[in-house]
């Protein structure tokens, strides 16, 4: 059961239980949203790329059948989550391009589902609507989302995260605590120091909320997020060798200088 502190009504404790009527129920109050997920998911597969649009969806390609860092397969630091997504689309599709380009589609369709959310707990309905269609149709979002490219899937993830934070900071202990973990999973997407920058954001929202949640639910926070990061990248340095990452990471940091 979720666990509330009696002085604030802050729920600080995930959720344990889940009533699939009250899913039904917000099925139908957002029905609005199935309907343009569904509608984006259709659109950007219809104009999903016939080849790879560039050095890295080749690699990415080539990274599905042979996971090799050091061979710029993909290049560093790896871009684990995303690479075992098109592997488990793969064994559907048996089309390396295809199969990561349904990644990214299906990641660029819900986007959108966060972005309505957040709209509709911020505004309104009509608002959210009429975001989550602008930014279905904006170049943006709809040429990475028919690319075998990470872009969409942290999109995504991040935005989710977003969304799972605002919550968490409105009274919801459960969301705060569900963002961190889909934050540590988007850094998977991505993981580059511009995904680092966001974490700013996560660590202020923390903090202060800090005497509400109480210091137990600080440290649980903290061990999600690294049980979160540890589940992308302690298979990659399983999968590469540690000292053969370190060599990947060193020969990537030296060359973009």
């Amino acid at each position: 059961m979720t666990t509330r502190n009696s002085s604030d009504g802050y729920s600080s404790g995930l959720p344990m239980t889940f009533h699939v009527d009250e899913l039904i129920l917000r099925v139908r109050r957002n029905y609005d949203l199935l309907i343009l997920a569904v509608l984006a998911l259709a659109l950007y597969l219809v104009f999903m790329s016939c080849s790879f649009d560039e050095w890295d969806s080749y690699s990415f390609a080539m990274a599905l059948t042979d996971y090799d860092i050091l061979r710029n397969q993909p290049h560093p630091p790896g871009y684990p989550l995303y690479v075992f997504l098109g592997r488990a689309v793969l064994y559907l599709v048996q089309r390396p391009l295809t199969a990561l380009t349904v990644v990214s589609a299906v990641s660029g369709a819900l986007t959108l589902i966060p972005v309505y959310l957040l709209s509709r707990k911020m505004y309104d309905r009509p608002t959210a609507l009429l975001t989550s269609v602008t930014l279905m149709l904006t170049p943006a979002l709809w040429i990475t989302s028919e690319t075998a490219l990470t872009d969409t899937l942290f999109t995504f993830l991040l935005l989710l995260a977003i969304y799972l934070l605002y919550s968490g900071t409105r009274g919801s202990g459960g969301m705060l605590q569900a963002s961190w973990i889909v934050y540590g999973l988007a850094i998977g997407a991505r993981p580059t120091p511009a995904s680092l920058t966001f974490l700013i954001l996560w660590i202020w929202s923390t903090v202060k909320m800090a005497r509400k949640v109480g210091n137990r639910v600080i440290g649980k926070i903290l061990l999600l997020f690294t049980a979160s990061l540890a589940a992308w990248f302690v298979p990659v340095v399983l999968a590469t060798g540690w000292s053969n990452y370190w060599l990947a990471m060193e020969k990537q940091l030296i060359g973009s200088m």
